[in-house]
């Protein structure tokens, strides 16, 4: 979410709460997964 909080103010991009919420989704959910089911270091 500090990605597109820092596109939102250095390029005046607007980013909607509903694409950081998909966005923090998509990215945590193989995070979490990896954690999970991988052996050893992830």
């Amino acid at each position: 979410m500090e990605f597109l909080t820092g596109v939102q103010a250095e390029h005046g991009l607007p980013v909607s709460a509903r694409a950081m919420d998909l966005t923090q989704l998509v990215v945590s959910e193989p995070v979490t997964n990896a954690r999970k089911y991988a052996p050893g270091p992830a």
